[in-house]
Parts: structure tokens; sequence; C-alpha cells
């Protein structure tokens, strides 16, 4: 919104009051408290800083750990036996950047979230030596298992 019509959000203030208009419960009664300071003196400076309301925002409602988060996403992270791999790869990376593993612990988490039968083909011929061979080689194993199934 605020690239789309930057006419109408030129002013952090009005920023941070689009984005109140947005929230619900508990986030919504938090800014509440802010929004209807009548004398400016007073007014909380996240209701005129886009930047100090993000900040707020995110102390107060954003998740404790980030970076724990995301690595419990992506250790959760599985490709399920009866889906091609079309979308796994993607996700995987989305979380894989927002990480600071290394290209083993990667290579080994992307392994083994796989399906038994590309773990078996893997196994089999051969592991590869990067994160970015073991998705080239899984691709390649999951088109030729799939186009197997469909004879």
């Amino acid at each position: 919104m605020f690239n789309s019509y930057p006419q109408h959000y030129a002013s952090n203030s009005s920023k941070v009051f689009f984005a109140i208009s947005y929230l619900k419960k508990s986030a919504l009664e938090w800014f509440k408290i802010g929004v209807m300071e009548s004398n400016p003196r007073l007014a909380l400076t996240w209701c005129a800083s886009w930047p100090e309301f993000l900040s707020e925002i995110h102390t107060h409602f954003g998740p404790l750990n980030p970076t724990g988060t995301v690595e419990i996403k992506l250790c959760h992270l599985s490709m399920q036996s009866d889906s091609r791999i079309l979308e796994y790869p993607v996700q995987f990376n989305m979380l894989a950047s927002q990480v600071l593993w290394g290209d083993v612990a990667l290579q080994f988490q992307f392994y083994d979230s796989l399906p038994e039968q590309l773990k078996e083909k893997v196994a089999i011929l051969r592991k590869p030596e990067s994160l970015r061979e073991m998705v080239n080689i899984t691709v390649h194993y999951d088109t030729l298992y799939w186009e197997h199934q469909t004879k």
C-alpha cells in the first residue's frame, strides 16, 4: 500500500495509523492507548515514527526467538511421500536463508526430510558433496520416480 499510494502515506504517522487499523485483539488494545492520547507532549514516540512503531510491534508481538522459530520450522519441514518435489526445495530454501547453518548441516536436514523412496536413491547412488548438488540430484530422482509411477 505504501508503495502503491505514496501520496496517501507520505508521513510516518499515516503509515502507523494505517497499520493500526488492521490490528486486532490484544495488539489493537496495546496501540490504542498511544493513539488515544490527546496531549501531544505525552504521546508515545512510535505514533509518529514508522521505524519505532515496527520496533514496538516486534518487541511486544513478534516471536521471542525468530531464529529459533525458523530452525524449528526447518526441522519439522518434510516432503510427503505422495507429493512431487516442486514445493519442497522452495520452502526449504526460504527457511534455510534465515538461519546460520552451514552447508553440511543444511544438506543433512534436506536429506533427512525426504521421503524414503528418494533417500534410498540418494544413498545407493552416492550422497552429493553440497546442498545444491543434493537438491539437483533429488529433483532428478524425483522426476524419474514419478515417470516410473505413471507407466
